[in-house]
């Protein structure tokens, strides 16, 4: 119910005076509400049992096992330094020179030193493929690879290619130009007394070295018949490396272009040493040169004669070359060039495809 309102002299309502402060809780407003209290906001109450739990550390049961810091590397030696970054620059650069017939004639075959065979250093093994690696049970002479009672060779390991010295500078040609008269007059001196008297210093050419050569085996780097016929069959065996496959049939494309290729210039006339008539001669010393058109030039070679050796699917033998071989046995030439191609790109074998037509033609 409403409070009772006043009533003035007239009759009226009394004015009833409203302060601009709160009416107490409790009281009625002009407009008939009520006024209640509002409640006090207070912060809420801190919670003492979470903060007892964050002080708690709880365990957790791991097998991790701190271990004890690495005692520090010796720092290397820096020749060992030098000879790792010059025997990867070797087999990246290629160092190989230019075609010379007179070098190569005139080349140390040593033809008669069988005690101590020759081996190049200039092919690492470990660049091989892993398909071919796994085809490999060892490494031997070409002349007896097939030979499971011959002497096995050490892997092949590449070296630093020694420095090459450089030529002198060249004089100023004007500091002796007054003394060219007496140079011509001296030269033609010496060449008549070159011509006369034979130079004692000279290298024997390679018709002089296999002169008295004293190998009585079978091996040759080609045969008669294959030398004047041009033709050849290689050994087909399925379980091969791809490598040694791709070799092969590129050596048959070579084959059935053997007519539009001239003399000097087919596949087994690549290899050195050779006799007067262009034939190859083996070396008993396990020494040849191949010759290879490589960066736009022909150039030379050098390799040994050790080949992979592994097992043949069609044979079971467990000494077999791994590389292509030819049908007529102790024939040499296809295991040689094959070297020869792995020296040259030795960088690229597992690419799978060797330029080997441009190579050899």
């Amino acid at each position: 119910s409403r409070p009772p309102q006043g009533r003035g002299a007239c009759g009226g309502p009394t004015a009833v005076s409203r302060s601009p402060a709160t009416p107490p809780p409790g009281s009625w407003s002009a407009r008939g509400r009520l006024h209640r209290p509002r409640p006090c906001s207070m912060p809420p109450k801190k919670d003492n049992k979470k903060d007892a739990k964050k002080d708690v550390v709880q365990e957790v049961a791991t097998l991790y096992v701190r271990r004890e810091p690495l005692p520090p590397r010796e720092q290397p030696d820096a020749a060992d330094c030098a000879d790792a970054w010059k025997t990867v620059r070797g087999m990246y650069a290629m160092p190989f020179p230019d075609w010379d017939d007179k070098a190569v004639d005139v080349t140390e075959w040593k033809p008669n030193e069988t005690e101590t065979l020759f081996s190049s250093m200039e092919f690492a093994a470990k660049m091989l493929p892993k398909p071919f690696q796994q085809c490999m049970t060892t490494w031997r002479r070409a002349p007896v690879a097939t030979d499971p009672a011959a002497a096995e060779e050490a892997e092949p390991q590449a070296e630093p290619v020694p420095e090459v010295e450089e030529p002198p500078p060249e004089p100023d040609p004007k500091a002796k130009a007054k003394a060219k008269a007496d140079a011509k007059a001296k030269a033609k001196a010496k060449g008549k007394a070159a011509a006369e008297e034979v130079d004692p210093n000279a290298k024997p050419t390679t018709a002089q070295q296999f002169a008295e050569v004293n190998y009585e085996g079978d091996a040759c780097v080609v045969t008669p018949q294959e030398f004047r016929t041009r033709e050849f069959q290689l050994t087909n065996d399925d379980a091969s490396p791809p490598l040694s496959q791709a070799i092969a049939a590129q050596f048959a494309v070579i084959s059935e272009h053997r007519e539009l290729i001239p003399r000097g210039q087919y596949l087994w006339e690549q290899i050195f040493p050779q006799g007067e008539d262009g034939f190859p001669l083996f070396n008993p010393h396990g020494k040849y040169i191949v010759r290879l058109f490589l960066h736009g030039k022909w150039r030379q070679v050098m390799i040994d004669d050790i080949v992979p050796v592994g097992v043949a699917s069609n044979t079971q033998s467990p000494s077999a070359p791994v590389l292509p071989a030819s049908v007529a046995p102790n024939t040499l030439w296809p295991q040689l060039l094959s070297k020869a191609l792995l020296r040259a790109f030795q960088t690229d074998l597992k690419s799978m495809t060797l330029p080997v037509v441009s190579a050899l033609t």
